[in-house]
């Protein structure tokens, strides 16, 4: 099961007791499905948990028994489309009533009278998220989105989201859009972001586990980039360890060792006895000691005399 079917699995187990947050619900289900036009409502989806709480708000809240057909998708994780469907003009008219809507209205907006309070938004979004919501796997990326043809709808969204987040929670989340195949597109890929939609939707659970998961792949990732810089630090010492053992060797040979300073032969020698040694760790090792940046001067003419040889 996918993380987005788990979290409308959760969801999907949530009372339907109140009145108003039903409607809400039923509202975000009706303003983002397939079609919501005065001859049909119909919602299609491949989650059977959706699909039946579409059914069960439609019948709870305005008495009418939703027509359903399943096929297949022929994919080959064997998926099934759900297709619940309101074909009967007084049942649809019923329901236009119920979310107090003008059918003959060209352009869908959000109706803000029927979600006027927190729990009542909350829930609306609910209902959009079981319709056409969707989050990737934290363990790949943080990603959450919505989708509808309606400009106006994915506008009001941006703008519902942005206040209940503050409202609830005193942060503003800001939306980003895009159109893909001519859809709007609602996304969100920050974490916190996408931590608190989960919230505000009312999956407690799949909050947790989304938050629990965020930690263990930033703890795996700051991991990565340290052992990551101690490999490139460790090959950048080495090769310049490298560097000091031929310019010390090239000193021996040529007979030249012997007229450096006694600060530079000592340190020579050292290097020489110690090619894994850090700058550090050479110049704790001196007597008196020095700097690392001491060290690394003092290294540095070295390698500048065995050029003259």
């Amino acid at each position: 099961m996918s993380f987005s079917a788990e979290i409308k699995a959760e969801l999907c187990e949530l009372s339907m007791d109140n009145e108003d947050t039903a409607r809400a619900e039923l509202y975000g289900f009706l303003l983002f499905c397939k079609s919501f036009k005065n001859d049909n409502i119909i919602f299609s989806t491949e989650n059977a948990d959706s699909a039946r709480r579409f059914c069960l708000l439609l019948a709870r809240c305005c008495k009418i028994i939703a027509q359903v057909k399943y096929t297949s998708t022929n994919k080959k994780s064997g998926a099934m489309l759900y297709t619940s469907s309101v074909v009967y003009k007084n049942d649809v008219s019923k329901v236009f009533d119920y979310v107090m809507h003008n059918p003959d209205d060209i352009s869908l907006r959000i109706n803000k009278a029927l979600i006027d309070s927190a729990e009542a938004k909350c829930a609306f979004l609910r209902g959009v998220f079981l319709c056409t919501g969707t989050v990737s796997n934290p363990e790949r990326e943080y990603h959450l989105e919505f989708s509808s043809p309606y400009k106006n709808v994915v506008n009001d969204l941006c703008n519902l989201i942005s206040s209940v987040s503050e409202e609830i929670s005193d942060i503003k989340i800001i939306p980003r859009t895009l159109i893909r195949k001519g859809n709007y597109i609602v996304y969100f890929k920050d974490k916190d972001a996408i931590a608190e939609i989960l919230a505000i939707m009312g999956a407690s659970k799949a909050n947790m586990v989304f938050i629990q998961k965020t930690i263990e792949k930033d703890i795996i990732n700051r991991t990565t980039r340290i052992t990551n810089s101690e490999i490139a630090n460790s090959n950048k010492t080495a090769k310049a360890a490298a560097v000091q053992l031929e310019a010390i060797k090239k000193l021996k040979t040529s007979g030249k060792f012997n007229s450096l300073s006694d600060e530079l032969k000592e340190l020579a020698i050292l290097r020489y006895e110690n090619p894994e040694m850090s700058l550090r760790e050479l110049g704790e090792s001196l007597n008196p000691k020095i700097s690392r940046s001491g060290v690394n001067h003092r290294l540095n003419k070295i390698v500048e005399m065995s050029k003259y040889e």
